[in-house]
């Protein structure tokens, strides 16, 4: 368990963080109280959830205890998703 959570737990930080960090992006762009309260609850609690299914499938000692790799990819390609669509709303992205 120490081993995998050694070389697991690092790269889903930065999952979440990238999660949070463009819920916060997009609700600072917004206009609307209602819309930024939306995108920080989507881009927190969307980094909460990821973060919460991925302990909970770790903690397993049968063959769903692997579903915390569905979790760790899925992320990881949400994660990529999300970066890749807030690149587009930078203003620093010619740099």
């Amino acid at each position: 368990m120490a081993l995998i959570r050694a070389l697991t737990a690092v790269p889903l930080h930065l999952m979440t963080g990238i999660l949070m960090g463009y819920g916060l992006g997009r609700a600072r762009a917004v206009q609307g109280k209602a819309e930024e309260a939306e995108w920080l609850v989507l881009g927190f609690g969307g980094a909460v959830a990821v973060h919460g299914a991925y302990d909970f499938f770790l903690t397993f000692d049968s063959i769903a205890g692997l579903l915390y790799l569905v979790v760790l990819f899925g992320g990881w390609w949400l994660a990529f998703k999300v970066l890749k669509k807030g690149m587009t709303y930078s203003p620093y992205t010619h740099c």
